[in-house]
């Protein structure tokens, strides 16, 4: 005899992935190409069920064929061109997630070349899946007779057969997700998003122009609603990250102040030094020598 037992969490929601929005195109030989360069304040999953065409992202155009499957960072500008000589025919879910990353560095298409200024959410993620073909075509005949009838549980039909096939194309690719912090009111996603890229590649360099580009706002709109939604300008919460961000290694490990500045994203140890002492009131070099102290008395 057998027995498979497993109590599942109350609580589990970190994969609940959730489909904001579905589009099946086919385009016909005949299609104009015109270019459509457009972004989204969430994450996007596309396939292709049929032909070819161009897959472009800020300033790099990478190829797209049948079987290819594209993960589409949030405020990304894209867009997606059919070739003149075969019928195209695509998939594309919108989903609630903030970004991607690619465990498999060598399986992506770098948009930048210069990797000082590269972060994983820079990156075209392309995989060639034809391996999924069967499953997609699947997914979109399911998703339109559902669509079609709307008959009862028909919206959650989709979604679970939407997150099940997500699942599985993650897994596959090894790509990893970050979910958005939450769902969020129109007027606070930009500054709300600018904060979650700030958090999440801290370590990088980052300017004000550089970060008001790349969600497509001004300078001064972007620090007027930063400032209304967190009470501060984005490089002075960017600083704050970096800062707790030290404390914690300073804390916990026994590298050098200069190891942890270049770590966290500052030019050099003495600006970490004085940012350090301004944020907490202690010297990196003060704060390693409490713990150190502290750490001793408790043993």
């Amino acid at each position: 005899m057998k027995i498979t037992d497993y109590h599942f969490p109350e609580k589990n929601d970190e994969h609940a992935y959730r489909l904001l929005h579905y589009s099946h195109y086919e385009y016909s030989t005949d299609h104009p190409s015109a270019i459509t360069l457009h972004s989204h304040p969430h994450c996007e999953l596309i396939y292709v069920l049929k032909g070819s065409g161009t897959f472009m992202q800020n300033d790099l155009s990478v190829p797209m064929k049948c079987g290819d499957l594209i993960f589409v960072n949030s405020f990304t500008q894209h867009y997606e061109c059919p070739s003149k000589n075969e019928p195209f025919e695509c998939l594309f879910f919108a989903v609630n997630t903030f970004s991607f990353k690619d465990t498999r560095y060598q399986a992506t298409h770098d948009v930048f070349t210069n990797a000082a200024s590269r972060t994983p959410f820079e990156k075209i993620y392309l995989f060639e899946m034809p391996n999924l073909l069967s499953t997609f075509a699947d997914l979109s005949a399911e998703f339109d007779r559902e669509l079609e009838k709307c008959e009862l549980y028909y919206e959650a039909l989709i979604q679970s057969r939407f997150c099940s096939t997500f699942l599985i194309a993650l897994r596959q690719t090894q790509i990893l997700t970050q979910k958005a912090h939450a769902d969020i009111l129109k007027n606070a996603r930009i500054p709300i998003a600018a904060a979650q890229y700030l958090e999440t590649y801290f370590y990088c360099e980052h300017s004000l122009e550089e970060l008001a580009k790349r969600f497509y706002i001004s300078k001064n709109h972007l620090t007027f609603a930063f400032k209304k939604q967190f009470g501060v300008t984005p490089m002075h919460y960017l600083k704050n990250i970096r800062v707790k961000e030290a404390q914690g290694l300073l804390r916990t490990t026994n590298r050098s102040v200069s190891e942890i500045a270049t770590q966290v994203g500052f030019i050099n140890a003495s600006y970490f030094a004085r940012v350090y002492k301004q944020c907490t009131g202690r010297t990196p070099t003060e704060e390693a020598e409490l713990t150190y102290r502290n750490n001793t008395a408790d043993s």
